[in-house]
């Protein structure tokens, strides 16, 4: 059974400026049965120093950033990091497969951001102060995925349904990232990412990333609050929070929102661009799409000032999406049956949806690093090369 965290840690939590939160991976939910180990990224914005991108004094205050963590334990530490601004040294479109290597049509994918020597994240404690020793990281890893209650696994059919699932922006450290996929045999093939502008479009991404993570997650906390808030008055919110979770009081609900509330981001590119929606959608709202909405966002923004024929757009859902489609998620094995060959149709005509050909979006929009073979690929698995060297020469036992 899932165990809601209590309003006062809540608060203690959103109170602090740069907290440390130590969740059960399989039980702890937030208010409103949400997994707390899949929080996503929020940024101190008030306590962070970003202007333009230009200054080697200019950060980001990120929290709930998964690191250190024992997946093995369940265990799962969402950390606050100080991210330079200005520090990006390359980024790549990551595509990792779900299931068998052999099956190629589940998926997912994210944005991997690689920092200088000397400009890596930095882990702070609670009290704002570095963490003693090498406390930095070499990358950061934003994956979109499926908010769900703790213990639920993923499931491709129901996530046709915008209704089913959350949207979260997870922040992990690279290394806690390819151990948990390692530890499910998911290989990585990365994409390096050839993006215009240079140093600014690098850091530019890295602006786009922390701003739609943010903003996402402020929008779903906002609904979590009106939910409680709801279920606090005695109106119905069946459906939406569990009725065993204990009620907040309501002055509980105002502290936690007023800490939060004060730190919000400079843009809304969650209202701006994608109307509001906060829901996980296989087709329209998925980890690609997300992915790509990050990169596709950044160029448009690099290339706004450009004549039309000069601007960068990618495609990053398909224009149509049939609503029979979706009416999948409630199909039974007849309908599903029935469907079948439509669908078949619809995916061989808008292939790109698919995982494993999502990155032709990227390179049909010339934003993936190519060479004489074509883009360039870089395999990861643990018993290979790891992006962190082989694991031969980092483990000793």
């Amino acid at each position: 059974m899932p165990h809601q965290l209590s309003q006062s840690d809540l608060i203690d939590w959103a109170s602090e400026q740069t907290p440390t939160f130590r969740v059960r991976t399989s039980v702890d939910a937030l208010p409103g049965g949400y997994s707390a180990a899949m929080a996503p990224l929020l940024v101190n914005w008030k306590r962070s120093n970003y202007k333009d991108h230009t200054g080697d004094d200019e950060y980001y205050l990120v929290r709930n950033v998964n690191c250190n963590g024992n997946p093995v334990e369940g265990i799962t530490n969402l950390c606050t990091m100080k991210v330079p601004a200005c520090g990006v040294d390359s980024a790549e479109f990551v595509r990792v497969p779900l299931g068998p290597a052999s099956v190629q049509i589940g998926g997912h994918g994210m944005i991997r951001i690689i920092f200088k020597s000397g400009a890596e994240p930095q882990l702070l404690t609670p009290s704002g102060e570095p963490v003693d020793g090498e406390a930095t990281v070499k990358d950061l890893v934003i994956s979109c995925e499926a908010w769900r209650p703790p213990g639920t696994q993923f499931d491709m059919q129901e996530a046709l349904d915008a209704n089913t699932f959350g949207l979260t922006y997870r922040c992990y450290t690279g290394p806690q990232r390819f151990l948990e996929d390692a530890l499910h045999k998911r290989d990585w093939t990365s994409y390096p990412l050839a993006l215009p502008s240079g140093q600014r479009g690098l850091d530019d991404l890295l602006y786009v990333a922390m701003v739609m993570g943010d903003s996402l997650a402020r929008h779903t906390i906002a609904r979590l609050f009106e939910i409680a808030e709801r279920k606090d008055a005695g109106e119905s919110a069946a459906g939406e929070t569990p009725e065993d979770y204990p009620n907040p009081k309501k002055d509980e609900w105002h502290k936690l929102r007023a800490a939060l509330d004060e730190n919000r981001a400079p843009e809304d590119p969650i209202t701006d661009i994608m109307g509001g929606k906060i829901s996980y959608q296989l087709l329209e709202r998925s980890c690609i799409t997300m992915a790509l909405e990050i990169v596709a966002i950044t160029a448009q923004r690099l290339t706004a000032s450009l004549p039309e024929d000069e601007r960068i757009h990618v495609r990053v859902t398909p224009e149509h999406i049939p609503s029979w489609i979706k009416d999948l998620a409630h199909a039974g094995r007849a309908g599903i049956f029935v469907r079948l060959p439509h669908a078949l149709w619809w995916l061989i005509n808008n292939s790109n949806v698919l995982p494993s050909r999502a990155w032709h979006n990227l390179d049909d929009a010339g934003l993936l690093l190519r060479d004489a073979n074509g883009p360039v690929t870089h395999e990861y698995s643990l018993h290979g090369e790891t992006p962190y060297g082989k694991l031969s020469n980092n483990l000793l036992v």
